[in-house]
C-alpha cells in the first residue's frame, strides 16, 4: 500500500484526506468480510445451500422498533428491500448495529471520494480478500451505482496488475522506494 499511495500522490493525489477515507473504506471493507464469512452469513444476492450461519439472522417483522427503523434506514441505503444479513447477525446487539452502521454508513457515503468509486473499491478489496459476501454485496451494490461489465472488466485489470506487481515485490523482498523526493 505505501507503494501505491506514493505513486498517487506522484500523480497529483496530495491531499491526505483521501488516502485516510481510502484506508478507513478498505479496513472497514475487510472488517465486515470478515464479520460475514467467518459467521458464514448467508449471500443477500446468490442463493448458496452451503452458507448455513453459525448465528441465525433475525427475522426483521420480529425486531423492536429500533431495530426495526435501523433496518429500514440500512436497506434504503441500499435500495433492498431489507436489511443485508450481515446487519441480521449484528442487530443482535442492537447498540453494536447501530454504531456500526453509522461508521459504515460515513464510510460509504460520497466524501472525497464519490459513493460509486467507493462501491468499486469495496469490490476490489472482497474480490482481492476472495470474500464470497463482499464480492456478492458490493458486486450488486456497484451494479446498483450504475457500474457495467466493462467497468467490471477494467477493475480486474487493475486489481489483476496490482496484485502482480505486489507478488513480485513480495517474492523478491523489495522495500518500497517510491518515498524518495516526496515530503513527509
Amino acid at each position: 500500500m505505501v507503494g501505491h499511495t506514493a505513486a498517487g500522490k506522484l500523480l497529483g493525489r496530495t491531499d491526505d484526506a483521501v488516502w485516510y477515507e481510502l484506508a478507513y473504506l478498505t479496513g472497514a471493507v475487510h472488517g465486515m468480510n470478515g464479520v460475514a464469512d467467518g459467521l458464514r452469513v448467508p449471500l443477500d444476492f446468490t442463493p448458496d445451500a452451503t452458507r448455513v450461519p453459525l448465528v441465525p439472522l433475525l427475522e426483521p417483522s420480529g425486531v423492536d422498533e429500533p431495530v426495526r427503523a435501523l433496518f429500514a434506514e440500512i436497506a434504503a441505503f441500499f435500495e433492498m428491500d431489507g436489511p443485508p444479513n450481515l446487519y441480521r447477525v449484528l442487530a443482535r446487539d442492537p447498540g453494536y448495529a447501530a454504531d456500526h452502521w453509522r461508521y459504515v454508513r460515513y464510510i460509504l457515503d460520497d466524501g472525497r471520494l464519490a459513493r460509486r468509486d467507493k462501491a468499486l473499491i469495496a469490490l476490489a478489496t472482497s474480490m482481492a480478500a476472495r470474500s464470497p459476501y463482499g464480492t456478492d454485496f458490493h458486486a450488486r451494490h456497484a451494479r446498483h451505482l450504475g457500474v457495467d461489465d466493462t467497468t467490471l472488466l477494467e477493475l480486474m485489470y487493475v486489481m489483476e496488475q496490482f496484485h502482480a506487481v505486489n507478488k513480485i515485490g513480495s517474492c523478491l523482498q523489495l522495500e518500497p522506494d517510491m518515498q524518495i523526493g516526496l515530503r513527509a
